[in-house]
């Protein structure tokens, strides 16, 4: 049992890394692990968002202007680590693939984390020894111009078996996780803007409370950097108990869905039932590196 809620707890991490990112260089791989579950359906419950401070003049919306048949290939890294409990790394393949867009500027998109090489250690130091290409997800989602999600989308895992419980990860994520932590405000914005975003999501097979503080930090034509400072926190008393907090810096370009490089850390406590109420330490940190993608009908490249 408790191998599998920390396997849970580690695929999980994977997707929220992929948030920030949809590049590192490689293309997603034919070399994972088959579907070992059909396509589960998850509800994308509203993240809001709230313009504290417009910023500097000039000014002007961010929205994201994405064309059809675009794709983004690249790769994901992290470390996490749970005091006395768990220390783990990974590193694999990502693609996003832009499959519509409607009039309204609506993006359906479809995403795969391929191949993902997986290192598991008990301990506070290094993870050890990487059990390669055990765990792959992929599915679909609806972006809003605004990066908000819509609607519903699919999901699907697959895994060799290597990781016991990998296979059970679809219904317990958020699939906004994939790449849309962070959706705009709707008003014009300029440098040293300020926004907050706020709402529930589920990860590590429980729900928190999401709140994160971002500032415009510069914009140049299409492309933006933001800070944003970000907080995690139990919203029910169930599975495992998160308190997070962290530091981001993300770069972005509108014509891009996810982003082009960030990193964000956070640290903060766990507290896993089935090792009794006193919160332990946790970390995490997520860097990633957008090099390459294929731009369809946008005449731009990364």
């Amino acid at each position: 049992m408790r191998r599998r809620l920390l396997v849970a707890l580690v695929a999980s991490v994977l997707l929220l890394s992929a948030a920030c990112s949809s590049d590192d260089g490689g293309g997603g791989g034919d070399d994972g692990p088959a579907a070992t579950n059909p396509p589960s359906l998850a509800p994308l419950n509203a993240l809001e968002v709230h313009l504290d401070e417009p910023g500097e003049t000039p000014r002007a919306p961010l929205v994201q202007s994405i064309a059809d048949g675009a794709t983004w290939d690249g790769g994901i890294q992290f470390r996490l680590g749970v005091e006395a409990l768990l220390a783990a790394r990974a590193v694999g393949d990502t693609t996003l693939t832009i499959t519509d867009v409607d009039a309204e500027g609506n993006a359906t998109a479809h995403y795969t984390l391929d191949a993902l090489d997986i290192a598991l250690g008990s301990g506070n130091g290094d993870p050890g020894q990487t059990t390669p290409d055990a765990l792959s997800v992929s599915g679909d989602v609806v972006v809003a111009p605004d990066r908000s999600g819509t609607a519903a989308s699919t999901a699907q895992v697959a895994a060799d078996g290597s990781v016991p419980g990998a296979e059970g990860l679809a219904s317990s994520l958020d699939p906004r996780l994939v790449f849309l932590l962070f959706p705009f405000p709707e008003e014009p914005v300029g440098v040293d803007a300020g926004w907050t975003i706020t709402g529930e999501i589920p990860l590590f097979n429980t729900t928190v409370a999401l709140e994160a503080q971002v500032q415009l930090l510069a914009r140049r034509g299409d492309r933006y950097t933001l800070a944003a400072t970000v907080t995690m926190s139990p919203a029910v008393d169930t599975g495992i108990q998160l308190d997070l907090r962290g530091l981001g810096r993300l770069v972005g370009d509108l014509h891009q869905l996810g982003l082009r490089s960030g990193t964000i850390g956070l640290n903060g406590t766990a507290v896993v039932p089935d090792r009794g109420p006193t919160p332990t330490p946790m970390s995490l940190r997520v860097d990633v590196d957008q090099r390459h993608s294929d731009n369809a009908g946008t005449g731009t490249t990364s």
